[in-house]
């Protein structure tokens, strides 16, 4: 399905409901067996980093990790009404059997939620006292605070409230920490 209209994935609902319509007015019209059953998704890289250095003089400890992580596939998927499961059933001749209520207008593996980058910092003072070494920390997560869409409402209904954020990366936050080796 192309992607039309605006917002964070290009999709609207206008766009799943012209969909919808082009596809002969429902969901079964696309096939009633799974008409995506073969799913080739594409290479989808995920970037992560490390880096950690003690300050010799200071004794402090500096360390951040970084990631970059692709967002999940998105779906519209479309409950079928009884009058849409009555023309299923006519079309292959027989009463549907099983959970078959719902089906995804969207292509798998076509359209995508937002990448999530992330950059968690620490920040650590080193105290030795004879045979003890003490880490004294903070750690921050989510240091840029992002709010990264993780999940979604994928329940399509046209004009509801289909791709609506159901959770986001958690904001940022601190830990302290103490750290004794003896």
């Amino acid at each position: 399905m192309p992607e039309l209209g605006s917002g964070p994935t290009g999709v609207t609902n206008s766009s799943v409901t012209a969909n919808v319509n082009a596809l002969g007015g429902g969901p079964f019209a696309l096939s009633v067996n799974n008409p995506y059953c073969r799913i080739a998704e594409p290479y989808r890289t995920d970037f992560r980093g490390l880096a950690s250095y003690v300050i010799p003089k200071a004794d402090v400890q500096l360390a951040a990790t970084w990631a970059s992580i692709p967002g999940d596939s998105l779906r519209a998927d479309y409950t079928l009404t009884a009058a849409d499961q009555a023309a299923v059933a006519a079309q292959i001749g027989r009463p549907l059997t099983g959970a078959f209520n719902q089906v995804n207008l969207i292509e798998p593996a076509t359209l995508w939620g937002a990448r999530r980058n992330n950059i968690d910092l620490r920040v650590a003072k080193i105290v030795r006292y004879g045979q003890t070494r003490t880490l004294v920390g903070v750690d921050v997560f989510n240091l840029l605070n992002a709010d990264t869409v993780t999940s979604y409402n994928f329940g399509f209904v046209p004009g509801g409230a289909w791709l609506t954020p159901t959770a986001i990366t958690p904001a940022r936050y601190a830990r302290i920490s103490v750290q004794v080796d003896f």
